[in-house]
């Protein structure tokens, strides 16, 4: 941080498994589980509190000093 960096979404993806509970509270995890070459990628489920998945995404940056 502190070097001041060019970021672009380059692609995403939300997928809905089921629909929201109207109450209680939803649990957001995400991972990276590459990045390099100038990229990176993202992953993320979304689960209730009974531990249903009701929803997972995915997206894929550009990050790259500014200027390069």
């Amino acid at each position: 941080f502190g070097e001041a960096m060019t970021v672009a979404s380059l692609n995403h993806g939300l997928w809905f498994h089921a629909p929201p509970p109207s109450g209680g509270w939803l649990l957001f995890s995400t991972d990276s589980p590459a990045a390099g070459g100038g990229t990176g990628f993202t992953r993320g489920l979304v689960h209730d509190e009974a531990g249903a998945l009701l929803a997972s995404f995915t997206q894929e940056a550009l990050i790259r000093p500014a200027g390069a």
